[in-house]
């Protein structure tokens, strides 16, 4: 009999815990919604600051350029490719490219600067040039026996 009564109380005592709210939500449930909500709302905030922060550099870009757009700037410059690069090594010494040999030429950027190496041969001298690959100057020169 203390058992049934027991189980009706504890019924009881739930039923009205239910209907008064008493029975209330985990609190590290609560917690983890919390911060979930204030991450999604962070991470929001990041995007948009991101995408602000990019249209005004962008726009001082233009600005700065009087006017002209970057895409544009970028489709007006284009590499001089490994064959003009060849050409002006070969200028710069005066030798046509029937009188050399191993005439190599690799594209690399280094430091943040796009480049071409050009090397090749003329008897027993080495000629090894450093030629930026937008506008053709000569960033460097060698010349070994």
């Amino acid at each position: 009999m203390k058992l049934k009564a027991l189980c009706c109380m504890l019924f009881f005592c739930l039923f009205l815990g239910l209907l008064s709210g008493c029975s209330q939500k985990d609190p590290m449930e609560t917690a983890m919604e919390q911060i979930e909500s204030t991450a999604e709302s962070i991470g929001k905030q990041i995007k948009e600051g991101i995408s602000t922060g990019k249209d005004q550099v962008e726009s001082m870009l233009t600005s700065a350029l009087g006017g002209e757009s970057m895409d544009a700037i970028q489709e007006d410059r284009s590499m001089i490719g490994k064959e003009e690069a060849q050409r002006i090594a070969l200028e710069h010494v005066g030798l046509p490219s029937s009188e050399v040999r191993g005439l190599h030429t690799e594209y690399e950027i280094d430091d943040g600067v796009p480049k071409y190496d050009v090397t090749f041969y003329k008897g027993a001298e080495e000629y090894e040039f450093e030629i930026h690959a937008y506008d053709g100057r000569i960033l460097s020169f060698d010349q070994e026996r």
